[in-house]
């Protein structure tokens, strides 16, 4: 299991260095995001604030994008845009992960 996270957590250091604009050699999100663990399956949405308002949510390893004015109408979007991207049921995942950034600037 730790394994697992060490691999997810790879993955989204390789996304936040390509988000932030830092060098980074290897660029590769892995298909892990959605793995299988006794059954379960999971997906991870990575959730930035959107520039002109509301949130937007990107699934890692998936083409999957959705975006609302709020966190609680982003999470109906999450789930719907899940429901149309699968095309069975037995392939959604059992639990949705969300990643939240927010970039902060302050001056000193």
């Amino acid at each position: 299991m730790g394994t697992t996270k060490s691999n997810v957590s790879s993955g989204f250091r390789k996304l936040l260095y390509v988000k932030l604009g830092l060098e980074c050699l290897s660029i590769n999100v892995r298909k892990e995001t959605q793995m299988t663990l006794n059954n379960t399956k999971e997906i991870i949405f990575l959730v930035e604030e959107d520039p002109e308002g509301g949130y937007t949510a990107t699934a890692l390893g998936e083409s999957i994008i959705t975006q609302a004015d709020d966190m609680n109408t982003l999470k109906e979007m999450i789930k719907d845009a899940i429901t149309c991207h699968y095309d069975n049921p037995e392939n959604y995942p059992t639990i949705i992960r969300l990643h939240i950034v927010r970039d902060e600037v302050f001056a000193l």
